[in-house]
């Protein structure tokens, strides 16, 4: 009570509410099931994808074929892969 007599104007303390919501919100974030695999996970999808597609080309290619020469040659995989993260709607032609 002040010194006036007058009662003290209690109010929600909302610093206090959202405080409680952010330790609710972060305890419910840090006990979600399957959130720490799901990283592995795609990361072994991808090592998947990449070995499936390993396997789906010959072991040995004839530089001097028009379609798969460029797959004997480190210079031109590096310049199709570079020109693919330029222009990734690009095709061919390399």
């Amino acid at each position: 009570m002040s010194g006036s007599g007058q009662a003290p104007d209690m109010r929600t303390n909302v610093l206090r509410r959202r405080k409680s919501a952010a330790a609710t919100r972060t305890y419910f974030a840090e006990t979600l099931d399957g959130a720490g695999s799901a990283v592995p996970g795609a990361f072994r999808s991808h090592a998947a994808a990449c070995r499936s597609a390993a396997a789906g080309e010959p072991v040995e290619v004839d530089r001097d074929d028009p379609d798969d020469g460029w797959k004997a040659d480190a210079s031109r995989i590096d310049a199709r892969v570079t020109g693919m993260l330029q222009n990734p709607y690009r095709s061919g032609g390399y």
